[in-house]
Order: structure tokens, then sequence, then C-alpha cells
């Protein structure tokens, strides 16, 4: 790693993979604080259906990144990068390691380099036609504007189909295909978690079902309750979008466990497709992760 630019570490893996436990394990060994790459944790009250850690859990380990965006406000990874880069600049005035987890790919090309396509303004005329198409119109659009990006995005996932479309029609260029120039930021070592199939699936059916027993239906009936709209940003998380079916009475509830595993086993596929063509990861084995990370992070940080 080179000496001149600021050192951080990145644990990633698909969801349900154990990236929270290895990354405070990596903290305390190398004098870190953590900083979350979950999409879905920046949100307040929304611990239950994301498992946020609870803080009796991070072993001393300051965290950062997490519950400080009002449910009811979109959030961009434009806004996660600059919020994120000045947090990153905090821990590293401390002479701290800044240790990122999480599953969220975007959100760690956007910490490392630049992405201009996030800045493209949004014509509000275009965007009004595309809102109204059906999920369905809205993919095929995508579908030949940025074949890629169709096929990463889940189809409920309007938000991100409609800013795609408006990159690649703005722009010429799909948000796939973008490239910045600029060297990373940081000198940057990134470390996953390679999960056999089997043990993934049996982690994401285990903590599906803690979810549900530690009050996942009670926690969304109280967002919505209190105002949260279920088009929210926010609401479309895994298992949040499906609980509020539920509630609402358009999915039965019976079968709510099944369809929130489904939606994360698939989430998960979509997380390692976006890792695997990640230049530079050091992937190690679901066994003994933690202690290979801290192996690798104090030979090539040497913060020890």
């Amino acid at each position: 790693m080179s000496v001149d630019k600021p050192k951080i570490v990145a644990v990633v893996g698909p969801t349900a993979s154990g990236k929270s436990d290895a990354a405070i394990e990596l903290c305390l060994a190398l004098d870190g604080e953590a900083v979350s790459m979950d999409a879905m944790q920046v949100y307040q009250g929304m611990r239950v259906g994301t498992a946020r850690l609870d803080p009796s859990r991070w072993r001393g380990v300051p965290h950062h990144a997490l519950a400080y965006v009002p449910p009811d406000t979109p959030y961009s990874v434009a806004e996660y990068a600059r919020d994120t880069l000045i947090t990153i600049d905090g821990i590293l005035s401390r002479g701290k390691l800044p240790v990122l987890v999480g599953g969220t790919g975007l959100y760690l090309s956007a910490v490392r380099r630049p992405m201009r396509f996030a800045e493209t303004a949004a014509d509000p005329k275009f965007r009004e036609e595309l809102e109204r198409l059906d999920n369905e119109s809205l993919r095929a659009r995508l579908m030949e504007l940025d074949p890629p990006t169709a096929a990463r995005l889940p189809i409920g996932d309007r938000r991100r189909m409609v800013r795609a479309v408006e990159i690649a029609a703005a722009t010429g260029t799909p948000m796939s295909a973008w490239r910045d120039s600029e060297e990373d930021r940081f000198d940057t070592l990134v470390m996953g978690i390679d999960t056999p199939r089997s043990v993934l699936l049996e982690r994401i059916h285990r903590r599906t079902r803690s979810m549900l027993d530690a009050g996942l239906v009670g926690e969304v009936g109280f967002l919505l309750r209190h105002g949260l709209s279920p088009d929210a940003q926010s609401m479309q998380a895994i298992g949040y979008k499906e609980t509020a079916l539920a509630l609402a009475g358009r999915w039965p509830r019976d079968r709510l466990q099944e369809a929130i595993e489904v939606r994360t086993r698939q989430y998960a596929k979509r997380q390692m497709t976006w890792f695997r063509k990640v230049e530079g990861i050091r992937w190690l084995g679901w066994e003994g992760a933690a202690e290979g990370m801290v192996g690798i992070g104090r030979e090539r940080v040497r913060r020890l």
C-alpha cells in the first residue's frame, strides 16, 4: 500500500455473512472506528429490519453512519459520500483507522472515487414522464439504455431505475459504463467474506426469523402509524416493504418470512455479482474470516 495516501480498510460481502462482527475485530486489533456502508442502516427508527447492531455489541468500538437520516427523507449516493468523507477525515484526525463495513458496493465506490454521474441534474418533466411508467415499462426503458444496470436493479427499485434512465439519457453514457480517471482518494485495503451458499442461506433464514421475533412487524407498524408513507425510499428496504404489504392486507402474514427470505437471497446474489467485479478484493473463507482479516490488516496497514 502507498505511504502517501490516508489508509482505510473496507469489509464487504453479502448480507448476513458476518461482516459487522469481523469489522469490530479489525477495529479492536488495529485501533479503528467502524463506518457503515449500508444504504438502509442510515435511517432512524429502523433498527430491527436492517439488522443494525445494538451498541451493547459494539465492544467499545465507535460506529458511524448509523441512524442519522429521518426515514421520510430521500438519501442519495452523493450525499452518503459527502457525509462519509467528513466522517473519515475526523477518524484520521484522531489517529484512528477508518474501517468501512457493509454490502452497498456503490457506497464504497463513491467514497473511493468521485462519481460524476451523481451530480447529473434531473429534468423534472422527464422524471414525471418516467414516474408515470409501470415497473415493467420502466425496466424495459432502462434495458434499452443500460442493460447491465437493468439486470442489477430489482424491478421494485423504481427510484434507482428512474435515476439510471435519467443519467443515460442526459449524458449519453449509461451509469454502468462510467469510469473515473482519478485515482483512489485513499490507500484502500478491501477484504471480503466468501460464504458458502448453504451457510449463507441458513444464516439468512435464522436472521429473518430473529427479526420477526424481535418485533419487525411492530417496528413497521409504528413507522406507518406515525405518517411514514409505504412508498418512501426507506420503506423499500427488504423486510419493510413486505411487512407493509402484509399489514395492508395485500400479502398473507403467514408467508411473510418466506417473502423476506426470497428477496434477501436475491439481494445477496446481486451483492456478490457486484463485488466479484471489483478488482483487488482479498477474499477470505467464512470460517476464520475475522482472524484472517486481522492478520492481513496488521501486515498491510502496519498500525501495530
